[in-house]
């Protein structure tokens, strides 16, 4: 294994993290405010922390944007459902990104899988950023919890290497 695909298998756990945190969340619905935000907090930066890593390192040039989503009615009910699918969604496509590498065009899609896998983070972050309308969570990326996660990261990639588990 090699970097690239650590950090790909680490976009797929971490939007694993956040379904299950938000699968907790959402059983508190039709609450309007949920509690308990922090874990999910918590996991929305990893995830940021992953990509981080995949900018720098691998030019995957994705940019978090927060503010470019406004739900409709209909919308709010779904977020954490939302949420939750894209989530895997997002997982699948980073485990077969690991596999086949971010330029790989599967026959019959029009985009390879970095694009596609862009798509899946602007649904994310859309919806995301959705839940503070309704909802009252209101995420903001903490630079001190996405550096952190990136050490670690990088901590047990020189781990791997040692053992001799990964390339590079």
């Amino acid at each position: 294994m090699d970097r690239e695909q650590l950090f790909l298998a680490k976009l797929a756990e971490e939007s694993i993290e956040i379904c299950i945190e938000m699968e907790k969340l959402s059983a508190q619905i039709p609450v309007v405010c949920f509690s308990n935000t922090e874990d999910f907090k918590a996991e929305v930066n990893d995830l940021l922390g992953v990509i981080q890593l995949l900018n720098v390192e691998f030019g995957f040039n994705y940019t978090v944007r927060f503010d470019s989503f406004k739900p409709s009615p209909n919308q709010l009910l779904v977020l954490p459902k939302t949420i939750i699918r894209t989530s895997l969604d997002l997982s699948k496509l980073a485990l077969k990104a690991q596999q086949f590498g971010l330029s790989d065009q599967y026959t019959g899609y029009e985009e390879n899988i970095a694009v596609r896998l862009h798509r899946l983070l602007d649904e994310l972050f859309a919806a995301i950023a959705g839940l503070k309308s309704h909802y009252g969570i209101n995420f903001s990326p903490r630079q001190d919890s996405i550096a952190a996660k990136m050490e670690k990261i990088n901590k047990f990639a020189e781990y791997s290497k040692e053992k001799g588990l990964l390339q590079n």
